[in-house]
């Protein structure tokens, strides 16, 4: 309250179970436009999603900005608000800016950063796939000089590591130089238990565990695929952190996946290691094809998911309320 009155806010924009927060603000500061941005992630179990609480408050919210267009429809239809638009997740492709102020860190906060994480000095990686060297005080991918397949994902059933350790199974078997990189914080500690158990008895020492890290972009440099293999999603920023980071990838079909990616990337059914085996395999095979298409869908996303594409439609939309 005392934030809002010093700095005359005029608009709230509140994401997901932060709207009962912003309902209330909206009680005490009547003149107060509202926004609810829902990016519910389990959409293909919406018909099951808890909507009494919300149906009491949302009609005190000027607008409603949904991160795909079944949300958008399960928002017209299911709470009869009028004002609904989809719009979609974004990303800064190629962020010039923000490398310049993570190199133009002061003294101090490089103290910080070293501090929680040791400086290693950048490295030559000799491999036919595309690769960048890691900056200092940045985590450098483990494993052999093969390819390295990253999923960026928090470790939890939904994001379901589970089908992509046993489809890299099959891939290990074919491409022994080949390693797994799951980045992510362990989101819930029995799943994570589970996944080490998978990989220590399928005996893949070449999967390697990272937890959360903050320099993802510096990961997926020097990685040449990235996957996501997710039971359900929205729109997840992971997907559209590979195409900024040019890697070919392979997604299931879940949420808004394949209608960004279109025929620029694999896409293959949740649940199915063999599918997404296949997938891999074949863009480790046909990798040069592979990286051509990563191109193209990274114009694609430049065009239609970044924030100059996103962001002066938030601001008609924030006028228009």
């Amino acid at each position: 309250m005392k934030f809002i009155y010093k700095e005359k806010i005029t608009l709230i924009h509140a994401h997901t179970t932060s709207v009962f927060l912003a309902g209330l603000m909206g009680l005490l500061f009547p003149k107060i436009k509202l926004v609810w941005h829902d990016h519910y992630g389990e959409f293909e179990r919406i018909e099951q999603r808890p909507i009494k609480g919300l149906k009491r408050i949302i009609h005190r919210f000027s607008g409603i900005i949904s991160v795909n267009e079944t949300l958008r429809d399960w928002a017209r239809n299911q709470l009869g608000h009028k004002n609904v638009i989809y719009l979609p997740n974004f990303i800064e492709i190629g962020d010039l800016n923000s490398e310049l102020r993570h190199e133009g860190l002061t003294a101090q906060q490089q103290a910080i950063s070293s501090h929680i994480e040791p400086e290693i000095e950048s490295v030559e990686i000799d491999h036919p796939a595309k690769v960048h060297a890691p900056k200092i005080n940045q985590t450098i991918l483990q494993g052999p000089d093969g390819f390295k397949i990253i999923c960026v994902a928090n470790l939890r059933p939904q994001k379901d590591h589970l089908t992509l350790i046993r489809a890299f199974a099959q891939l290990y078997k074919e491409n022994p130089d080949t390693s797994l990189h799951m980045v992510g914080a362990e989101s819930d500690p029995n799943y994570a238990d589970q996944l080490r158990h998978e990989v220590t008895a399928r005996a893949l020492n070449q999967v390697y565990f990272y937890g959360a890290l903050e320099d993802v972009q510096g990961l997926l440099r020097q990685a040449q695929i990235g996957v996501l293999s997710s039971v359900s999603e929205g729109l997840p920023m992971a997907l559209l952190e590979y195409v900024a980071a040019g890697l070919p990838l392979v997604t299931t079909d879940v949420g808004a996946c394949k209608q960004v990616v279109q025929d620029l990337a694999l896409v293959v059914p949740p649940g199915a290691p063999e599918n997404l085996f296949l997938a891999l395999s074949s863009i480790i095979q046909e990798y040069e094809t592979a990286t051509a298409k990563a191109e193209k869908l990274k114009a694609h996303v430049n065009a239609n998911y970044s924030e100059a594409a996103v962001i002066p439609q938030l601001i008609e939309f924030y006028k228009a309320l």
